[in-house]
């Protein structure tokens, strides 16, 4: 579900997005209520931490870029 909603992110804006993601369940605890806590105590990662994610960390790529970029592939052909 993650992957069909990240149309013109590039690999940096989802890196940036995972990253962000993986905070999420530390957001819910106090600086004091953290330095208490295991790792073992913390939730795992979850879909509403990436919606949250996508919320902040927004795609770099435009509509306009990729168009160039399937021209220009067009044009000189794949690298590989």
């Amino acid at each position: 579900k993650v992957a069909r909603s990240l149309e013109n992110y590039s690999a940096s804006d989802i890196t940036n997005l995972v990253k962000e993601a993986a905070f999420e369940p530390f957001r819910e605890y106090s600086d004091e209520e953290l330095r208490g806590l295991s790792k073992y105590d913390i939730r795992a990662v979850q879909m509403k931490d990436f919606e949250a994610a996508k919320r902040t960390v927004l795609p770099s790529v435009t509509s306009k870029d990729v168009m160039m970029y399937l021209e220009w592939e067009n044009k000189l052909g794949k690298a590989m």
